[in-house]
């Protein structure tokens, strides 16, 4: 249950500026690890999920500085 509610476009409370009433609303998971015996490489992994219907969601990695890598 990652949409509260199932509520999935935002509200007039929730809207930042430049996005539009009904826009849908995303979820944001990030994880984030090191590689390497010493555990010296860090590195971050964020996903971004999109509800598309009961059954489906969209997954899409997204870069360091908040865009999507995928389109």
């Amino acid at each position: 249950m990652l949409w509260n509610k199932c509520l999935t476009g935002l509200s007039k409370a929730e809207l930042a500026p430049g996005q539009r009433l009904g826009e849908p609303r995303l979820i944001h998971i990030t994880v984030e690890g090191s590689s390497g015996l010493t555990r010296e490489r860090p590195w971050c992994l964020t996903m971004e999920l999109r509800y598309q219907s009961t059954e489906q969601i969209y997954v899409k990695p997204v870069l360091a500085d908040g865009e999507t890598r995928i389109q």
